[in-house]
């Protein structure tokens, strides 16, 4: 019976060593999942602050050149307000060839970024579309400016780690702690 009960408390310790394991894989999953939906959210809220901000903001002479002195100024102002006021850090406005019309950065305006071409054509359909560069999360939205139209793309930028960060707070703490039982049971 001694030789009985020390085989069946084992297995209790691993199957509850696997239980723990499983309950690990589960709360890192709802995680990720968690976060893949955040990042769906933020594109979203991109797009519609394109469309319903900044594009209201924009006459037709900004879509033709680099805008700057004193128009860069006054949509600078009108970006900080209503655009940065959020948790958008960071705004550009790129022509189809590559040319950053204007930027929250004033040194990147008139640079020319002939690379960034293929991204560019990539939203032309009208999808936005999100990309995660290190700490930032950057999505890009193109609209139509002005008669006949010439389309511009925003490239709104914030911070990957704030959604990183809120995606973790419900379920990531239990990652840690069920592989330490796991741990724990299994020795």
């Amino acid at each position: 019976a001694r030789k009985d009960l020390g085989r069946d408390l084992r297995a209790l310790w691993a199957t509850l060593a696997v239980i723990c394991l499983l309950g690990a894989g589960v709360a890192y999953g709802a995680t990720r999942y968690l976060q893949t939906e955040l990042e769906a959210d933020a594109t979203r809220d991109a797009r519609k602050l394109t469309m319903d901000v900044l594009r209201p903001l924009l006459p037709p002479r900004d879509a033709t050149a680099p805008i700057r002195a004193a128009r860069y100024e006054e949509l600078l102002d009108s970006v900080h307000e209503r655009v940065l006021a959020g948790p958008i850090v960071g705004l550009k406005l790129w022509a189809a060839d590559g040319t950053i019309l204007f930027a929250t950065n004033q040194d990147q305006v008139g640079d020319r970024e002939p690379a960034m071409r293929e991204d560019l054509h990539d939203v032309i359909g009208g999808a936005s579309r999100s990309v995660v560069e290190g700490d930032r999360f950057r999505t890009f939205t193109s609209m139509r400016i002005g008669e006949p139209p010439t389309i511009v793309t925003a490239e709104l930028v914030r911070s990957h780690a704030a959604i990183v960060e809120k995606s973790r707070e419900r379920w990531y703490p239990w990652v840690p702690r069920a592989l330490m039982a796991a741990a724990v049971l299994a020795l």
